[in-house]
């Protein structure tokens, strides 16, 4: 039975210049490299260069059993300088780390950059695209045969900056209630992190929006976009229901117009006018406490 050297990890002294007998004792710091030198090894190679039929060799050939053989010196430096790099190219990928952006936390992968998609179907490009993640969750499903399976779920929105706000919007969608409010210029985005990145991928610089209710990203994120797709443009809200006007009277007109009541125009919010007249309180208000005693 042949015997199977195996290697062991090892502390390996780099050579350098030699050490004075003054500076032995405490003060002695050498560097140590660990190295495992029984990586890139196979079990039964020796520096002799064996063959062991059935281990390291085929145990049959041409018909015929094959019997302990030995590699050429040739043969054997070449397996031996294989080993070498073969260790030292796993040593490189295993310290090489690939620098990958910063997204909306430390160690989350929402918000982070994937360049543009793919190529289409026909080989179109979509350079002008750039994509996020906005979801990474971790799903499981029970099934019969394989009984919980887990996949995960990745919530990514390619878009481009061809969208703009025109007005506020309101809207609710299942649980999530998202009111966005239309800000001059330089006023920035003041919003939820995942809004937030869908409006720099959209175009929309400055905007203010608030979320109350669930804050799930996908209802989140299909609610904003259902907002932003029913809105009006400016020549919808301009010309609306009203009727367009085809002609104009002729002869002599008066220049001063009739008068009319002031009408505000001040868009109004039914929690906003609540608070103001006073008709709004808090859900604790009622609320009695047990008495206590001391």
């Amino acid at each position: 039975t042949p015997t199977v050297w195996l290697f062991k990890a090892c502390h390996v002294f780099p050579p350098g210049p030699p050490l004075e007998s003054e500076n032995l004792g405490d003060s002695l710091r050498l560097p140590i490299c660990d190295l495992t030198l029984n990586r890139g090894q196979i079990i039964s190679e020796r520096c002799r260069g064996f063959l062991w039929p059935g281990l390291n060799a085929p145990l049959m050939k041409s018909g015929a059993i094959q019997t302990i053989t030995q590699r050429s010196k040739e043969e054997q430096e070449k397996v031996e300088a294989d080993v070498v790099q073969r260790r030292e190219e796993w040593d490189r990928n295993r310290k090489m780390k690939v620098k990958r952006e910063r997204g909306w936390s430390r160690n989350s992968w929402g918000g982070i950059s994937l360049g543009p998609p793919d190529l289409g179907p026909n080989r179109e490009t979509y350079d002008d695209f750039d994509t996020r993640i906005l979801e990474v969750r971790n799903v499981f499903n029970m099934t019969i045969k394989e009984g919980r399976k887990r996949s995960v779920r990745v919530l990514v929105a390619p878009l481009n900056r061809q969208m703009q706000i025109y007005h506020d919007i309101s809207l609710t969608f299942k649980r999530t209630h998202i009111k966005t409010k239309k800000e001059p210029r330089g006023y920035g985005l003041r919003c939820h992190r995942a809004i937030t990145t869908v409006c720099r991928l959209i175009g929309i610089k400055d905007m203010h929006a608030k979320v109350s209710g669930s804050v799930n990203t996908l209802n989140l994120t299909r609610g904003l976009f259902q907002g932003l797709s029913h809105q009006e443009t400016h020549r919808q809200l301009e010309c609306g229901p009203l009727p367009i006007v085809v002609a104009s009277p002729l002869g002599a007109l008066r220049k001063d117009p009739e008068l009319e009541d002031e009408v505000p125009d001040i868009k109004l919010d039914w929690d906003d006018v609540k608070a103001m007249k006073g008709m709004k309180r808090s859900v604790w208000s009622g609320l009695k406490r047990a008495a206590t005693s001391f």
